[in-house]
């Protein structure tokens, strides 16, 4: 009788193994895409946890809290590596790609982030198979074509659009009945988020296949100007003027605002990137910082805060991947605005404008960010900064309060000037005050600080990159310094005329400044100066360790 029950309770264990590890599996693609996410945003939860142990010291806290995150990490790469291939299979249902999609910018972060991982892995596991992923595009692209076909009444032109898909609680709420044709026309919906996440994840298929002249087959088999509609619609979205009927802090404008920055390289040629940045600026001053901080620690975003959030996230991946692209455009529309505000418009130049230079220009609530943005590329892209060190320069005086950096010095304005003067070529005398920038074209560029305007002086060859500045001590005089031609040169940066002090420079001498061990290459040339007194200054080169001093 004993025999009988334990063999019962066995065959009973057996049957759940069964359903557990394979027959479970079989059933549902929704059923394993809902368990997936659901431990995979668990795990991200936990990865999150800043406090999740009590009662110990820092340094146990911070040693027990690095393994036990080295232990999610590797949970994660088993739920999204190991258990995803097992669902990859011919045994396994594969993932709901349209249940990842329409989380792609989930309010819950860790969601969002869970949905993203595994929405990835799948779509990398189908572009492995060319059939398969022929038959994929080839679906949603369709779907994609339709969905801002005016004419057809696409899902981008339907007035009743809120309440099928962007308001994310009717979304997301299961027990909401829909109809035929909503059904379809959020499947629309949905094929903008994917086919823009396709094409910023593997557009550059298509970039290559251009330049090639070979069709690949995969992402362009039905259309050759995917990607020129996808850039469209995507910046479309961007400005409520487009689609007026669309709610602004909507599910599909946040994910329009994501993939703009995730894929900028690739719609890069068929934007214009003034006007998506300026309007990636105006969509960041909609919330204040502490808001949306407060937000992202809560785990749990509001549509406008995630709208902030997602613009700066978009802001700071464009300028990442084209920083001199970024640094060109923002003096320019710099440069606009303080013709605006100067009122020297010439009518000539108004004539010559376009409309959308027109109709956008750099606001004063957009400054924070725009410097948020510079002190992002002088850590991410150093070198890029310092070869258009004068732009960079100018973009940052017209958006800091000049008037508090004359009386109270370098700590009263934002920590982004402070930076900036880590680079050789830039020096600022607070005494006078002055600010003066060295360019890679000889030029010295001399700032009196009551106007963001400067005036160039061609002080150097027009090939010789200035390497390092600095103002003596009251600011009456500059030294210079070219490392290609190891010269340094000594200025005048002030003088007393019958109608007061002029702002401009003179030569007062010139030195051959060599170092020592001229076998010792070095890259970067670095040299410090510094100014022992009113007369002298004392060269450091780094390559030698070696030191010189100078005198006027």
């Amino acid at each position: 009788m004993e025999v009988n029950e334990d063999e019962a309770l066995k065959q009973k264990q057996e049957r759940i193994e069964t359903y557990v590890y394979h027959w479970r599996w079989k059933y549902s693609s929704i059923l394993n895409t809902e368990h997936l996410l659901s431990l995979v945003t668990m795990v991200y939860i936990l990865m999150n946890c800043d406090r999740w142990i009590s009662n110990l010291s820092n340094d146990q806290n911070e040693q027990a809290l690095l393994a036990q995150r080295e232990g999610w990490s590797r949970l994660l790469q088993f739920y999204c590596s190991d258990m995803l291939e097992q669902c990859q299979t011919k045994v396994f249902q594969s993932l709901s790609i349209e249940i990842l999609c329409s989380h792609w910018q989930d309010l819950c972060l860790e969601l969002r982030d869970a949905s993203r991982k595994l929405l990835e892995k799948e779509l990398d596991h189908l572009h492995k198979n060319q059939d398969a992923w022929h038959i994929f595009i080839s679906k949603w692209s369709n779907l994609f074509n339709q969905s801002y076909n005016k004419e057809t009444d696409g899902a981008l032109y339907d007035q009743d659009i809120r309440d099928i898909f962007l308001d994310d609680i009717t979304f997301n709420n299961e027990t909401t009945t829909t109809t035929a044709n909503q059904q379809y026309k959020t499947q629309q919906l949905l094929s903008i988020i994917l086919i823009g996440i396709v094409g910023a994840r593997y557009g550059q298929e298509v970039e290559q296949s251009k330049q090639a002249n070979t069709l690949i087959k995969g992402f362009t088999v039905d259309s050759p100007e995917m990607i020129l509609k996808l850039s469209r619609v995507l910046t479309s979205l961007l400005s409520p003027s487009n689609f007026d009927h669309i709610p602004l802090h909507s599910f599909i404008r946040r994910t329009a605002i994501d993939l703009i920055g995730r894929g900028y390289t690739i719609w890069e040629p068929y934007i214009d990137i003034g006007q998506v940045l300026l309007t990636l600026l105006d969509l960041c001053a909609i919330s204040d910082s502490s808001t949306v901080t407060s937000n992202v620690l809560s785990g749990i975003l509001t549509p406008k805060s995630d709208t902030c959030l997602t613009a700066r996230t978009a802001l700071t991946l464009i300028a990442t991947s084209r920083s001199n692209v970024v640094i060109i455009t923002l003096a320019r529309e710099i440069a606009k605005h303080a013709l605006v505000q100067s009122g020297t418009a010439s009518s000539s130049t108004a004539r010559t404008v376009t409309p959308s230079q027109t109709s956008i220009t750099i606001k004063n609530e957009q400054k924070n960010d725009i410097l948020r943005l510079i002190k992002i590329l002088i850590e991410k892209c150093p070198h890029d900064v310092a070869d258009l060190i004068l732009e960079v320069t100018d973009i940052t005086l017209n958006c800091i309060d000049l008037s508090t950096l004359r009386h109270k010095g370098v700590q009263a304005v934002p920590e982004t000037f402070g930076l900036l003067l880590r680079y050789p070529m830039v020096t600022f005398c607070h005494e006078s005050p002055k600010l003066c920038v060295g360019t890679k074209t000889g030029v010295l560029a001399l700032y009196d600080l009551k106007t963001p305007k400067y005036q160039p002086f061609q002080a150097h060859p027009k090939n010789e990159t200035i390497t390092c500045i600095e103002f003596s001590p009251d600011g009456k005089y500059l030294a210079s310094y070219s490392a290609s031609a190891e010269i340094l040169y000594f200025w005048q940066t002030s003088a007393n005329t019958f109608f007061g002090s002029s702002n401009t420079i003179h030569l007062v001498s010139r030195h051959a400044a060599q170092q020592r061990d001229r076998s010792i290459s070095s890259p970067t040339k670095k040299v410090d100066l510094n100014w022992v007194d009113r007369t002298t200054v004392r060269m450091y080169w780094h390559a030698d360790k070696s030191e010189k001093k100078f005198t006027l």
